[in-house]
C-alpha cells in the first residue's frame, strides 16, 4: 500500500516535472527527488491507512530554476494529490545552496485510505 502515495505522485509530475524517487537517476537539472517515511495504521482487518511525512527535493543550478520547479510540483499536487482516498496537508517549505547546487524543499503530510 505505500507505494501509492509515489506512484500518485510521479503520475502528477509525468511529462511535467522530472521526478524520480529516493535518489536522482541523472545529473541533469533540474530535478525533484522524492523521500518519505510512512506510518501505517491497522484495525481488526489490518492497514486501513497510510500517513507519510514528505519531502520533495527540487534541485537547479540556480535558485530561480529549483524554485520554478518547486511552484511546479506543488501546483500539480495541490491540483491532483487530493481525492480518491488521498489526502495532503503542505507543512513548509526550505531553501539552501550548497556546493553551487540550490534546493528548494517542499515538506507534506499524505494520506492514503
Amino acid at each position: 500500500m505505500t507505494e501509492g502515495i509515489a506512484a500518485r505522485l510521479v503520475a502528477l509530475c509525468d511529462g511535467k516535472a522530472v521526478l524520480y524517487l529516493s535518489e536522482a537517476e541523472s545529473d541533469t537539472f533540474p530535478y525533484a527527488v522524492y523521500e518519505a517515511d510512512y506510518t501505517p495504521s491497522y484495525n481488526k482487518d489490518g492497514v486501513y491507512r497510510i500517513s507519510a511525512d514528505v519531502t520533495i527535493h527540487c534541485y537547479g543550478k540556480t535558485f530561480s530554476e529549483a524554485d520554478t520547479l518547486a511552484t511546479t510540483v506543488k501546483g500539480l499536487i495541490d491540483t491532483g494529490m487530493a481525492g480518491d482516498g488521498y489526502s495532503y496537508k503542505e507543512e513548509g517549505k526550505a531553501k539552501n545552496c550548497s556546493e553551487g547546487i540550490w534546493a528548494v524543499d517542499l515538506r507534506y503530510t499524505m494520506i492514503q485510505r
